[in-house]
């Protein structure tokens, strides 16, 4: 069985928006377990909390390295850690980048990070972005 790796960055403050990302790979997940396809979301509240030599953001880190989607929610800034999975993701060359902002882009992040490896998508409402979602991830895991 082959395993699509997907990994949500956001401040905690998107709980709904993330929670809405988990119903749309649960329902993905559904449709492509039966072509052989398991679908793994990786959200840093569902990661092991047991006591760690390493700092908890380097392990979320790491899981960059197997990680097959990003997909980042952004409202008006973004948080230092986020940042630091973007960065993460961009060096582990994860094949599929996608930035979700809410409302409106964040300019300098767009001239800064402006390039084909990454995509960039505004939404307004959680049902635009619950409908670009399915259509993005469909079309990506057609595509690994």
């Amino acid at each position: 069985m082959k395993q699509i790796n997907i990994f949500c960055a956001s401040s905690i403050t998107f709980s709904e928006e993330r929670n809405l990302i988990g119903d749309v790979i649960r329902n993905l997940q559904d449709e492509w377990i039966d072509k052989d396809v398991r679908i793994h979301l990786f959200l840093c509240e569902f990661a092991d909390h047991f006591l760690s030599l390493k700092r908890k953001q380097d392990e979320y880190n790491e899981q960059l390295k197997h990680t097959d989607i990003f997909i980042m929610l952004v409202k008006d800034k973004i948080g230092k850690y986020t940042l630091e999975e973007f960065e993460e993701a961009r060096k582990c060359q994860v094949p599929y980048i996608h930035v979700f902002f809410k409302h409106e882009i964040i300019e300098q992040f767009s001239k800064e990070y402006h390039s084909k490896e990454i995509f960039i998508h505004v939404y307004e409402e959680n049902e635009t972005l619950k409908m670009m979602l399915e259509n993005i991830l469909e079309e990506r895991l057609n595509e690994l």
